[in-house]
């Protein structure tokens, strides 16, 4: 996805599909299965809450 785009998931599993179901909203004329994805999750301000847990 390019900058500024993103997806999120309830499973980090399911991950691949959903940026590939993305993909193909946007750019339906290109099979967008072969390609290689790379997943980065964020968990933004999970630091702060496992500190504050503590």
């Amino acid at each position: 996805m390019s900058e500024g785009q993103h997806t999120q998931v309830r499973r980090l599993s399911d991950a691949r599909q959903q940026v590939i179901d993305c993909l193909d909203t946007v750019y339906p004329e290109v099979d967008h299965n072969t390609w290689d994805i790379t997943i980065a999750p964020r968990f933004d301000g999970v630091s702060e809450l496992i500190n504050a847990a503590k």
